[in-house]
């Protein structure tokens, strides 16, 4: 079966905050899975299972896609291709995040308040972009 795909258009500061939460929603997993409240994974690597073998999956395609996005400048547009059922649980993970930094950068002081913000600023910018072009139906299937 071929999966549907979704090319939506944004800034490489945008990814670069998407890639980030990521590796971040892998790494968390994997804490929840040693720490016996997390999912359980697969038998042969059972710390890997589906939420972070999908975060770690998206991180992969947007690094074969995008050649040193971390080295770009912020505003570079860019259109990265997933299918939209990799679009949803990157949408998915900004709504969940979104209130947790919130409150992190109303309780932070100094550089931990700012990069609070700035992490819910990406929150907020993922579900407005991700949002809409899923709303809007871009989609583009493949060959």
């Amino acid at each position: 079966m071929i999966e549907n795909v979704v090319e939506i258009t944004m800034r490489v500061g945008l990814w670069n905050g998407i890639d980030a939460a990521m590796d971040n929603k892998a790494n968390n997993a994997r804490w929840e899975y040693w720490n016996g409240v997390g999912e359980m994974g697969d038998p042969a690597d059972p710390e890997v299972g589906p939420v972070s073998r999908c975060a770690a999956a998206i991180r992969a395609e947007g690094r074969r896609q995008i050649d040193n996005a971390w080295l770009r400048p912020a505003d570079e547009q860019i259109t990265v291709s997933l299918t939209r059922q990799r679009w949803e649980f990157i949408l998915a993970d900004a709504h969940d995040s979104l209130p947790v930094y919130e409150e992190l950068a109303r309780s932070a002081s100094g550089g931990s308040r700012s990069d609070m913000h700035d992490s819910a600023d990406l929150c907020r910018e993922t579900i407005l972009v991700v949002g809409r072009a899923l709303a809007d139906g871009v989609s583009v299937d493949p060959l």
